[in-house]
């Protein structure tokens, strides 16, 4: 929607720069016409009623003119700082900072229970089953461990 918003006021502005220059136009075109008036009654001919009228109009349509030069630079100026606009948040409320003990919830961790099992020595001869089981007879001892091997006796 902020895209649709902003694509519409590029339009508005456009369209205001294209009146001021209709606006640049006509003035134009009736400084012309006088002139030519002003020429065509030296010679004979002209119109009296545009030598009336004619200054008249130049003068509504230069008003209209730096009226819509006005707008269009204003509109303009609006355009750019909507497009480079941040988000400014509109709540402002200054928030106090945060004690660590409130950021934290309190657990309470109580010490792991070791459940120490009753283990039997195992013979030798169960020792090789095991390992014949296991099909494992090395002695590192973190991978008897892993296999549920009891630890080699070294000898």
């Amino acid at each position: 929607m902020e895209i649709l918003k902003t694509v519409a006021i590029a339009l508005v502005v456009l369209m205001s720069w294209l009146f001021t220059a209709f606006c640049t136009y006509k003035v134009k075109q009736l400084s012309g016409k006088d002139f030519v008036n002003e020429i065509s009654t030296d010679l004979g001919g002209g119109s009296f009623q545009d030598s009336l009228t004619l200054p008249f109009k130049k003068f509504i349509w230069a008003i209209l003119d730096l009226i819509s030069l006005f707008v269009s630079l204003g509109l303009s100026l609006y355009l750019i700082i909507n497009l480079t606009a941040y988000d400014i948040p509109t709540n402002t409320k200054k928030q106090e900072p945060t004690k660590i003990e409130q950021s934290v919830q309190k657990v309470n961790v109580e010490p792991p229970v070791v459940h120490e099992e009753k283990t039997h020595e195992l013979s030798d001869e169960e020792v090789r089953q095991l390992e014949i089981e296991k099909e494992y007879s090395g002695s590192d001892p973190i991978v008897r461990e892993r296999l549920g091997l009891p630890p080699k006796k070294v000898e």
